[in-house]
């Protein structure tokens, strides 16, 4: 776990967050909180699948990079807080779905992983991008593609409303769950740990956020698109000939890389 944790934790330094004003710690559900001056991450770690700790640091990171770009001139008030937390989730999602699960992140990843940890043929340059963008149905709605992300969203959509409208007892939700998720997805939670109570949201009182998620993804394309149009318009002339050309550094995070934007 230790080296998990500290190559999250150079994932998150090389996106560009500060650990002068952020830390990084443990929990049970990934989640970001704090300030735009002290930003906390947390996320869990599989001793199994490195992977999923890495992608949720990622996308804590992403709302970190948010709250600290925040104006700090106009803090505490409505110009400098953020623009709504489906804005949120376009940062977070950009940074886990768009930028690093590109060729250009995956391709930098795969020789940084095998430095990291044991040599794994699942995490080679040749499988990598299959590994991270492959579709799956499972139950836990962190770890779902981008395809089947959508109908975690829809179906506790539904148990919401029908909470609220007083249609569903709280009864009765570990059912109504279960059942929501095989008739969207074809399975069926073995327990509530990987059912009902997965997700941190309904436990602080955020009914109505789950939407959010799949505003933010449709947001993040479409900014990620806008980003790799305009890399592609201000790109560098090429050398002339008296002057010998030099490949650059390959950057694993080229959506921020200072020459492109």
């Amino acid at each position: 776990m230790a080296a998990q944790e500290a190559f999250c934790r150079r994932l998150a330094e090389r996106a560009r967050l500060s650990f002068t004003h952020a830390r990084l710690d443990p929990s049970a559900h990934p989640f970001c909180g704090g300030s735009p001056t002290d930003i906390r991450i947390t996320t869990r770690y599989d001793k199994a699948d490195a992977l999923r700790a890495l992608f949720a640091v990622l996308h804590e990171t992403g709302h970190a990079l948010y709250e600290r770009g925040l104006p700090a001139a106009w803090a505490r008030q409505p110009v400098g807080s953020a623009a709504g937390m489906a804005a949120h989730e376009s940062q977070s999602l950009m940074m886990e779905m768009q930028a690093c699960r590109s060729d250009a992140f995956l391709g930098w990843l795969a020789p940084e992983l095998a430095r990291a940890f044991a040599p794994d043929p699942a995490y080679g340059a040749g499988n990598l991008p299959r590994l991270c963008r492959r579709v799956v149905r499972g139950f836990i709605r962190v770890d779902a593609d981008e395809l089947t992300y959508p109908a975690h969203v829809v179906f506790r959509f539904r148990l919401e409303r029908a909470l609220i409208g007083g249609e569903l007892q709280p009864a009765d939700l570990p059912k109504a769950w279960n059942a929501g998720i095989e008739g969207l997805l074809g399975i069926r939670p073995p327990d509530d740990r990987v059912g009902c109570l997965q997700d941190i949201h309904w436990f602080d009182g955020s009914f109505g956020y789950f939407p959010n998620y799949s505003l933010g993804a449709m947001a993040a394309t479409q900014l990620m698109e806008a980003a790799r149009a305009h890399c592609r318009n201000h790109r560098s002339p090429a050398p002339s000939r008296s002057q010998p050309h030099k490949p650059p550094r390959p950057e694993p995070f080229p959506h921020l890389a200072p020459r492109q934007w």
